[in-house]
């Protein structure tokens, strides 16, 4: 059995042990300690990380009775039985005891407002997740949460930890009924909140500085709650304080007017691109009715088909599809189009009414010159090409082939 000294002394961050054992895992080798300040992963609260003797501790789990710390170094020979000086990453348990203490605040703080019971707590590497039993929450509770919330680590309450039985447990006001049986460990907050809990804690409120909640999403009929909690909530503020400088210097806008100046922005962008889509449409339809009058044949030519090939270079990627889209329009037209783009070709095949061109039936001889590749449904054909050097080929094999197809009227 490993004694767990975090569970008395939270501010533990070195200590000296005697190794136990070590043994091999999937996952690497892992100590045992007679006794160990690690923190192991459990309660929605991260493992501690850290060193035995210089040897990086990068997880740690317990069986309830003995704790193994997974080590990513060499294992001197020797090492069992030995004294070793252990040293935990401090800025981790900081981080972590803030986002446990912070988590209880605002449970706590959800059973006074709603009651909103919590269902799975997670603390992730970037923010805290509470899960709240229920379908929804309305704004104003959110709001009230997390003011009571910052308001008892306005005050400072102490928070402590202490021992009770079965027999004993019912003196205390818990929040929830403990999960364990024998032994309970209770954290009390003052008189803000108490649960039954095996993890480590801040000694007073004033240490978890700040909670801010930033989404809220629906989860197996439930509601997630994600928060910001301590050094991350400041983070998070200079954050975004710094955005709102970038957005106001950039609009020529005082904070309070950046809501509406983005509004009017979206609305401009919104005029802009239908003015855009306006002239793009505009501009297809002129190009194709330019290379309609270029190649439109002589009366009573063949079979009345006109046969349009073209090449384009750097137009934009919708241009061959609203061209071509255009002179499909076109009783007996065939039009085969490529546009030279960033070492690659864009080509577009289209067959106007009384043209049954077979598009599965030619690809097989048209795409191997350009390495081709992609296909659609009739009128229209599109795709890409690797050889952008053998484009005049593909045109005039296209030119060939759709002069030969028969015109079908009717």
């Amino acid at each position: 059995m490993t004694s767990a000294l975090y569970l008395e002394d939270p501010r533990l961050l070195e200590f000296e042990a005697r190794v136990v054992a070590t043994r091999p895992t999937d996952q690497g080798m892992e100590i045992v300690l007679d006794r160990s300040a690690f923190y192991p992963e459990g309660g929605g609260q991260p493992a501690d990380h850290g060193d035995i003797r210089g040897i990086p501790v990068v997880h740690v789990r317990s069986d309830g009775r003995t704790i193994y710390h997974r080590v990513s170094g060499e294992i001197p020979d020797a090492f069992e039985g030995a004294v070793v000086p252990c040293r935990i990453d401090a800025s981790r348990r900081r981080d972590y005891q803030q986002q446990h203490t912070g988590q209880h605040l605002l449970s706590g703080a959800f059973m006074q407002v709603g009651p909103y019971p919590t269902v799975s707590v997670h603390q992730g590497t970037d923010y805290t997740t509470i899960e709240i039993e229920t379908l929804s929450i309305p704004d104003a509770d959110l709001d009230q949460v997390e003011r009571r919330a910052n308001e008892a680590i306005e005050a400072d309450l102490p928070v402590v930890a202490q021992w009770a039985t079965e027999e004993t447990i019912g003196a205390f006001p818990l929040r929830r009924p403990p999960k364990v049986s024998g032994s309970i460990r209770v954290v009390r907050i003052g008189d803000f909140d108490c649960v039954a809990c095996g993890g480590v804690h801040v000694s007073r409120t004033a240490e978890v500085r700040l909670v801010r909640l930033l989404d809220v999403e629906s989860i197996r009929g439930n509601t997630r709650t994600i928060w910001k909690i301590g050094d991350r909530a400041f983070a998070h503020y200079r954050e975004a304080s710094a955005v709102v400088r970038e957005l106001g210097s950039a609009l020529s806008a005082r904070p309070h007017e950046l809501a509406e100046r983005v509004g009017m922005q979206e609305e401009r962008i919104r005029t802009a691109e239908l003015e855009i889509r306006r002239l793009n449409e505009r501009l297809h339809e002129l190009i194709a009715a330019r290379l309609l009058d270029e190649a439109r044949p002589e009366q009573g030519s063949g079979h009345g088909r006109t046969v349009i090939t073209a090449d384009f270079a750097e137009e934009p990627k919708d241009l061959l599809r609203g061209v071509t889209e255009r002179l499909v329009r076109e009783p007996g037209v065939a039009v085969c189009l490529i546009n030279r783009t960033d070492e690659r070709l864009q080509w577009s095949i289209g067959a106007g009414p009384g043209v049954p061109l077979e598009f599965d039936s030619i690809r097989g001889e048209l795409f191997p010159v350009i390495a081709a590749r992609g296909g659609g449904r009739p009128p229209v054909w599109q795709g890409t090409g690797a050889r952008v050097e053998a484009a005049p080929e593909f045109l005039e094999r296209f030119r060939r082939l759709a002069e030969e197809v028969p015109r079908v009227d009717g």
